[in-house]
């Protein structure tokens, strides 16, 4: 009974720990159930501030785990009139301004007394930035118009701290959350609070409900709302199934847009595969459209939508538009069905064309015929109107 028990259930706290009956997570000697994490500092006096010269100490910071912190000032000064006023710094943060300019009374007996309350992640941002000591420069500043020596002797000023009280453990897994901070647990926005916690009590936004608090999942377009989230809910587009909203691929230059119409080039019809959307080639007039339907000429040719039976990569409805003879009207230029052995113009190679060569067979450099080139119809051609055997396609 002459042991400390802080749970009082009649077992000396150090028994408990080193049975392992209760946790202690920060190996202080104190289960965590009762652990304690209130802070109170002050920077003690720090004398009178005024005529360009401000009152500064140091203020021991610890991380907190509290949800608001109090900062409290205490002054004796030349404070009376409404242009007379201080600001507080904490490190390199701006804290309050304004300070005592409604309340602050010339040299009293009393200090006057002003609160500002921060929030938890504020405080211990503040104490990050102060390093490895924790240790916090507070620096009291007056306004032009407040004297340094008016209150003489009396002149003080201090600034402290408080908060915290129990242990947080908002988990309710027995642990102190500092500890579970300490020990690894996922705080993804570095305010000392645990992920899990600020999802449960609702204070940290999860809008796709993936147990990523919302802030700490990337936001290119910087809207609030995660890219995976817009993505998944058709909210922005992601053309090229990257994960990341197309508008960012552009704007941070992974995607090209030469157009530009906010899709990503590779995301745009390129049927010649050389990287530059067919719309743009058309558009600048790099390649032709002779039949004005939105493709290259080129590929029209190679998937088959249009014939080019003179090989001079023009479809061969542009030529015949363009004036090549086509007697028989079906698209084709002549020379084209002629040098492919169609002589009768009806769209099949068959038995009158088979005649058609015959009778100017051995004749040198015949009108129709010489289907191989060579300034005679013989057997060369013969085999070439046999292999084209049967209807054009």
């Amino acid at each position: 009974e002459c042991k400390p028990d802080c749970n009082n259930n009649d077992l000396p706290d150090a028994w408990e720990i080193a049975q392992g009956l209760v946790a202690d997570c920060n190996t202080n000697g104190i289960p965590d159930s009762c652990e304690d994490d209130s802070h109170a500092a002050d920077t003690g006096d720090m004398g009178g501030f005024g005529s360009g010269a401000p009152a500064t100490g140091v203020l021991a910071g610890c991380v907190a785990s509290s949800t608001s912190v109090i900062v409290r000032i205490e002054a004796i000064g030349d404070l009376e009139a409404p242009t007379e006023y201080a600001s507080l710094e904490l490190g390199q943060t701006a804290v309050a301004t304004l300070l005592f300019q409604a309340t602050g009374q010339d040299c009293p007996a009393t200090p006057d007394v002003e609160s500002v309350t921060l929030t938890m992640a504020q405080w211990n941002a503040i104490v990050a930035a102060a390093g490895p000591s924790g240790n916090v420069a507070v620096t009291l500043t007056a306004s032009p118009l407040v004297s340094l020596t008016q209150c003489g002797a009396a002149a003080m000023s201090q600034v402290s701290v408080t908060y915290g009280g129990s242990a947080y453990d908002c988990d309710g897994n027995g642990l102190s959350d500092l500890c579970e901070l300490a020990a690894g647990g996922a705080d993804c926005n570095n305010n000392a609070l645990l992920d899990s916690c600020e999802l449960l009590a609702g204070t940290a936004p999860d809008i796709d409900g993936d147990g990523v608090i919302d802030s700490c999942q990337t936001d290119c377009n910087g809207n609030g709302l995660p890219d995976s989230y817009e993505i998944a809910q058709g909210l922005v587009a992601d053309c090229n199934t990257n994960g990341v909203p197309d508008s960012c691929d552009i704007a941070s230059g992974t995607s090209n847009d030469v157009e530009p119409n906010g899709v990503p080039d590779e995301c745009t019809a390129d049927c010649n595969g050389n990287g530059l959307p067919d719309a743009y080639e058309l558009l600048q007039g790099l390649v032709p459209d002779c039949n004005a339907n939105g493709i290259p000429d080129s590929c029209d040719i190679a998937d088959g939508t249009a014939l080019d039976c003179d090989s001079n990569g023009i479809p061969d409805t542009c030529d015949v538009a363009a004036g090549a003879t086509d007697n028989d009207g079906d698209g084709r230029p002549d020379d084209c069905e002629y040098a492919f052995g169609d002589f009768d113009l009806d769209g099949v190679i068959g038995s009158t064309d088979l005649a058609v060569m015959l009778a100017v067979w051995g004749a040198p450099d015949p009108i129709v015929g010489d289907l191989t080139g060579d300034a005679i119809v013989d057997a060369a051609d013969l085999a070439a109107l046999l292999g084209h055997w049967g209807p054009i396609d």
